[in-house]
């Protein structure tokens, strides 16, 4: 994104430096790159929401309890106390 907006800043420079008398057809190149430049902003910000949701999905989906063999005994307990050697 940085390469591109530079792009667009050295060919809007060279737009209004430039001695040919093109009217707004120098300008075109620059504000093409600024569309592509928003457009990839407008699909980075679409897939991180939905990024987000698949997140929060999957975290919903998660278990909270579940049953282990600890010390010879079947027992109830939260998931995040799970340690190695638990029989789930």
């Amino acid at each position: 994104m940085r390469i591109l907006l530079a792009a667009a800043t050295i060919s809007f420079v060279f737009a209004c430096i430039s001695d040919e008398d093109e009217g707004l057809a120098g300008f075109v190149e620059p504000f093409v790159i600024l569309l592509i430049l928003a457009l990839n902003a407008i699909v980075a910000v679409y897939q991180d929401a939905n990024a987000d949701n698949a997140l929060e999905a999957l975290k919903k989906m998660q278990a909270v309890d579940c049953k282990c063999l600890r010390d010879g005994k079947w027992v109830s307990i939260h998931a995040k106390n799970l340690v190695p050697g638990d029989i789930v």
